[in-house]
């Protein structure tokens, strides 16, 4: 476990905007288009009233 490892890492921040899961899940392929794999996705999720009830 007291080994040395490299890794080579980039990231990329894209803001994607979804109603519902399956809206997300197109966008993201649709940002990808198809050519990128995706390991990892972490999401935000902040939502607000947009009228008084």
């Amino acid at each position: 476990m007291g080994e040395n490892r490299e890794y080579e890492v980039s990231f990329e921040a894209q803001n994607i905007t979804a109603f519902t899961l399956d809206e997300f899940i197109e966008k993201v392929k649709a940002t990808t288009n198809g050519d990128a794999e995706i390991s990892n996705i972490v999401a935000i999720v902040v939502t607000r009233t947009i009228s008084n009830p």
